[in-house]
Order: structure tokens, then C-alpha cells, then sequence
């Protein structure tokens, strides 16, 4: 959320929350040398050591950089269920194991179904681009210049591997972009 005001010695645009889009809405703004732009954020600006070993994301479960949340009460199980929510620089984006996942292509889709002209894949497909920098990846699907390098996990844990082969027997057809799975293909 942002606000739009001058005062003498105030800020252009007050940002709030340093999640993933927060850091991105303040340093695009900031772009601009002559705009003034204030990032707040509730938690730490140092993120646990732990967020950057995708392994050891549990451990951040509780502390700090933890909302805290939970779900609403479940109908199938009558209980709600640990919600983890980022609290700090990098929001979610420093508690999640250090996953990147864009949403399928059918989700920007029903955006569109709803109201939500202009956000279809195909027109948020160069802002993804950007974003990244997916040394392998399909050039007509992922970003080589952008600030966020995305790579996959060597080795991939066993339980992503087995979700991705699980796709494809369902039926899905296998990403091409994931350079693990060319190496696993071809060799």
C-alpha cells in the first residue's frame, strides 16, 4: 500500500511491508533520485541464517521472522493449521525453503475471467522475465538479466522429484525449462 504526498522534509510514497512485492514497489520507485521513498517493515531487516539453506526453513517456524498465523478451523479435520508467514525483509520470500514458483498459466486466466484486464500470463510473462536471471532456462519463458537468480536445487530433494514425476504421470506434461530434469532426460 502506498501513499501519494510531499511535505517539506516527508517522503514521495510511503511503502509498507518489505515483503517480495514491497522491495520490488520501493526500489522501482526509487529509481527516480529525485523521489523519496519510505520502506516500512514490522520485522527484523536481518534475516535469520537459516533462509538462506533451503533446508532449515523449519527451524524458522516460531521465531521471529514468524507471523505466526494459522488458518481458520478446517471443516474436514476441526482443527486450523500452522500458517507460516514471513515477518522481516524478504517476507515469505526469506521462510519458504528459497522456492520460486510462478502460478500456472490458468490462474492469470481466470484473473482475466473475473475483471482483471491486462493480467493474463502472456502480459505478465516480459515483467517475470525481468525479474530473473534462469541460467538454462527457455529463453522464451525465463529472464537472463534480472536481479533474482534462479537455479534448481542440486541435488533436488527427493520429495520435489517425486512430486514432478508424479505430475507427469498424472498427465501434465514436463516443464522444459528445469535444467535438472534436461540432465535427468539425457543422461
Amino acid at each position: 500500500m502506498s501513499t501519494r504526498s510531499k511535505p517539506s522534509n516527508g517522503f514521495d510514497f510511503i511503502v509498507v511491508g518489505a515483503g517480495a512485492a514491497g522491495c520490488v514497489i520501493a526500489s522501482r520507485l526509487s529509481e527516480d533520485p529525485s523521489t523519496r521513498v519510505l520502506l516500512l517493515e514490522a520485522g527484523s531487516a536481518t534475516p535469520l541464517p537459516a533462509s538462506a539453506i533451503p533446508p532449515l526453513w523449519p527451524t524458522m517456524i516460531g521465531s521471529f521472522a514468524d507471523w505466526g498465523d494459522s488458518t481458520t478451523v478446517q471443516s474436514a479435520t476441526g482443527s486450523s493449521v500452522r500458517l507460516v508467514r514471513g515477518r522481516g525483509i524478504g517476507g515469505s520470500s526469506a521462510t519458504n525453503a528459497m522456492m520460486f514458483v510462478r502460478g500456472h498459466w490458468a490462474s492469470y486466466a481466470n484473473w482475466e475471467n473475473v475483471g482483471a484486464k491486462s493480467w493474463g500470463f502472456d502480459d505478465l510473462l516480459p515483467y517475470f522475465k525481468r525479474s530473473e536471471t534462469a541460467v538454462g532456462g527457455d529463453p522464451a519463458l525465463r529472464g537472463d538479466s534480472g536481479p533474482m537468480r534462479i537455479a534448481e536445487m542440486d541435488p533436488p530433494h527427493p520429495v520435489i522429484a517425486a512430486g514432478l514425476d508424479a505430475a507427469v504421470q498424472c498427465g501434465y506434461r514436463r516443464a522444459t525449462d528445469l535444467p535438472q530434469h534436461r540432465r535427468r532426460e539425457t543422461g
